[in-house]
């Protein structure tokens, strides 16, 4: 599961009001995990993004934005990622393929022996 990352900044923003988040776009940014955002960025710029090619869209729709007894709850809904295209094949020792070894499991499995 993905992490949260809280960044310095934006409790600044958020009190300077640098920030709409009933109405403005939020929208997902994903970095591997070599190139982790840290507190200390400040701006989208400076974090290393995966490549978004063949993915569908990364902006959070926000349902429901209200404030209760000093309380601030935003409500978005469920954002589901999908990747499309070719998947390289992962090799396995001794050059097999992937999809070998999984072809071979199901063979096991028919003969009860995994």
């Amino acid at each position: 599961m993905a992490a949260y990352n809280k960044f310095n900044s934006f409790v600044e923003d958020i009190a300077e009001g640098v920030h709409n988040l009933q109405t403005g776009a939020l929208t997902v940014a994903l970095c591997a995990a070599a190139n982790a955002p840290v507190a200390t960025n400040t701006v989208l710029a400076n974090l290393t993004q995966i490549s978004y090619t063949n993915l569908s869209g990364r902006v959070i729709t926000v349902s429901a934005s209200a404030q209760a007894s000093g309380t601030y709850k935003l409500t978005c809904t469920d954002l589901v990622l999908t990747a499309t295209g070719v998947r390289q094949p992962k090799r396995c020792g001794g050059g097999e393929s992937w999809r070998n070894v999984e072809e071979g499991n199901r063979e096991m499995r028919k003969y009860g022996r995994n």
